[in-house]
């Protein structure tokens, strides 16, 4: 199992989620995911090559794309410095 996969499916299970979750949950989800796993240089570095490319950045850091909003807000980088 990946361990993008094993931090979704272990917050799921601190959240206490039980069977299906609506896309709203799952996103907020997977942000979490994004938030306690990518490094902040990390994300600079490949913000710096893609621009505002969410995707981009998502496939070189191997997070959902979602996980990333398009204005930046929830990137590592608006909140760890």
């Amino acid at each position: 199992m990946d361990s993008q996969l094993l931090a979704h499916e272990t917050f799921h299970a601190a959240a206490q989620h039980d069977g299906h979750q609506t896309a709203a949950v799952e996103s907020r989800i997977d942000e979490a995911v994004a938030q306690a796993v990518i490094n902040a240089a990390d994300y600079r570095f490949w913000e710096s090559r893609y621009g505002w490319s969410t995707g981009g950045i998502a496939a070189a850091l191997g997070v959902p794309a979602g996980s990333l909003e398009p204005t930046g807000e929830n990137s590592p980088n608006s909140n760890r410095k």
